[in-house]
């Protein structure tokens, strides 16, 4: 019988006419032949799979089963003891820079606070006062090159009809 055999084919055929032989003679072959279909495993059962009867009871799975689970409904109160260290903490040290104007904490630098240095490193380069004055001094001045550049574009057009 083991002349013919040839391949993978016959290798798993060989298996399966081992594991066919009664479990007092085929326990000498177990080493030869590993078992290629995954066993089914249950968690917090250990046993070895040799000491398994179809006789012994199921108790044992069904307690392993059992453990697995959560026993009861987690209560509102303890939800939010777990999740109330992960939300934001309130903070009132929270300001707006009076040199960028820019929201920062108190007592720290705000992030483009180089841009505002003077090149001694001493105080701001022009108050934010002034800075603001002069940005909207250049906002006007671009509202009146936009409006002139209007006014110039619609004469050349009044030109051409006449």
């Amino acid at each position: 019988m083991l002349s013919n055999i040839r391949g993978a084919l016959g290798l798993s055929r060989v298996m399966s006419l081992v594991r066919q032989i009664p479990p007092q003679t085929s326990s000498s072959f177990a080493g030869f032949f590993p078992r290629l279909t995954p066993r089914l495993e249950l968690a917090g059962h250990s046993l070895p799979a040799s000491t398994q009867t179809a006789t012994q009871p199921l108790s044992d799975l069904f307690d392993a089963l059992w453990l697995a689970v959560p026993k009861s409904k987690i209560s509102r109160s303890k939800k939010r003891m777990k999740h109330g260290r992960y939300k934001l903490k309130n903070k009132t040290n929270i300001i707006r820079d009076r040199i960028t104007g820019e929201w920062t904490l108190r007592h720290r630098l705000p992030m483009n606070w180089k841009m505002f240095a003077r090149a001694d490193g001493y105080g701001p380069k022009v108050p934010f006062f002034e800075r603001a004055a002069i940005f909207l001094e250049q906002e006007e001045e671009k509202k009146k090159l936009e409006a002139g550049a209007g006014d110039t574009h619609s004469d050349k057009e009044t030109e051409k009809r006449e």
